[in-house]
């Protein structure tokens, strides 16, 4: 949780969201090979997600991982 208390400590999120959040980026963290990768791209879009109502960390980790894909290429 800690890794991500930086990006959202002015938002309002309940306990349950940031779980979620967190175990979505440690894992999209752990998907994405790129060293170099900047990992803000993939916490971007799971903040984003969540605000929108989306907790479910499969679901998070899968957007992040695709939106850093998209930004890779681009």
């Amino acid at each position: 949780m800690d890794s991500l208390r930086p990006f959202i400590r002015n938002a309002a999120f309940n306990p349950e969201s940031i779980k979620a959040m967190t175990s979505a980026f440690e894992k999209a963290k752990a998907l994405i090979h790129d060293k170099d990768a900047e990992r803000k791209k993939p916490l971007i879009r799971i903040v984003t997600l969540a605000s929108c109502g989306e907790l479910d960390p499969d679901k998070l980790t899968a957007a992040a991982v695709k939106s850093f894909t998209a930004w890779s290429k681009l």
